[in-house]
C-alpha cells in the first residue's frame, strides 16, 4: 500500500554526520549543501525510528502529492 501524503518537515541546511566506515574506522562528513543535508537527516531519521508525521511542525501542510506540487514545492 502506498500513501501519497506530503508535508513540510523542518531541516537544517547543513549538518555534520559522524560514524564508522565498514572497517570500523571513524568518518565524518560536513554537508553544507541543503539537498545532501536534508537527505542525510531524512535517512538518519529512518535509522532512529522517527516518522515524518512526528516531525511535521505545520499540520496545515499535509496534502496529497498533486496539491504538494502545486502549492508547496519550491
Amino acid at each position: 500500500m502506498s500513501v501519497n501524503l506530503r508535508a513540510l518537515v523542518p531541516r537544517s541546511i547543513a549538518c555534520t554526520v559522524t560514524g564508522l566506515d565498514r572497517y570500523g574506522k571513524p568518518v565524518s562528513y560536513n554537508l553544507a549543501n541543503d539537498f545532501h543535508a536534508r537527505v542525510f537527516q531524512h535517512e538518519i531519521d529512518h535509522l532512529d525510528g522517527k516518522f515524518f508525521i512526528d516531525l511535521v511542525t505545520r499540520k496545515d501542510t499535509f496534502t496529497e502529492f498533486a496539491e504538494w506540487e502545486k502549492y508547496w514545492k519550491k
